[in-house]
């Protein structure tokens, strides 16, 4: 099941995009979006890191300083609520069988690229 059948992560998602848009974000064009896979282990964080690339995801493991880690996993796309949906279900679908899970996204430090 798409995890944005749940009504309170979409009324989340739709009210940070409009909030995007407000600020000047361009939501019609394509952009480098990062995508947050969590994992317990460093071996599972690369592993997870790995199988997204295999996808074209560019990822970079990083150490939460806490025995945590995160993958972000970057990815050129517009956003909509139903884009956001299928990398975090298609990050999900890689990220479970190997015990992380998508743990969010975002904008840091970007701003709308080339499509």
């Amino acid at each position: 099941m798409n995890r944005f059948a749940q009504g309170d992560e979409r009324v989340a998602t739709l009210a940070t995009l409009e909030r995007l848009r407000r600020g000047g974000i361009d939501l019609s064009q394509p952009m480098a979006i990062d995508f947050h896979v969590a994992a317990s282990a460093l071996g599972t964080a690369e592993a997870i890191a790995l199988a997204a690339a295999a996808v074209g995801f560019d990822c970079r493991v990083v150490d939460e300083g806490d025995g945590e880690f995160t993958v972000w996993c970057t990815t050129n796309l517009k956003l909509t609520v139903n884009s956001i949906a299928a990398v975090e279900d298609q990050l999900d679908a890689i990220a479970q069988p190997l015990g992380g899970f998508s743990d969010g996204w975002g904008l840091v430090g970007r701003r709308p690229g080339p499509a």
